[in-house]
């Protein structure tokens, strides 16, 4: 190998590391993002479930009131 193939060699391993950093970091922030996707879908559930209690506990009232 002569110099200039040693120098072009060094330059794209060095290019490559970048590339691996920055794609790393990528991956991170797509995991977190996943992780904050998965807890607001959490949390709507979480909500949905409670309004749906509310409307049952609503009808019931309501039912009860027509029965009197």
């Amino acid at each position: 190998m002569t110099n200039l193939d040693i120098q072009n060699s060094r330059h794209l391993l060095k290019r490559l590391d970048e590339e691996m950093i920055f794609l790393s970091s990528l991956m991170t922030q797509i995991n977190n993002i996943s992780f904050q996707v998965i807890h607001v879908s959490s949390n709507i559930n979480g909500i949905w479930s409670s309004l749906d209690e509310i409307y049952k506990s609503l009808e019931k009232k309501e039912e009860k009131k027509g029965d009197v």
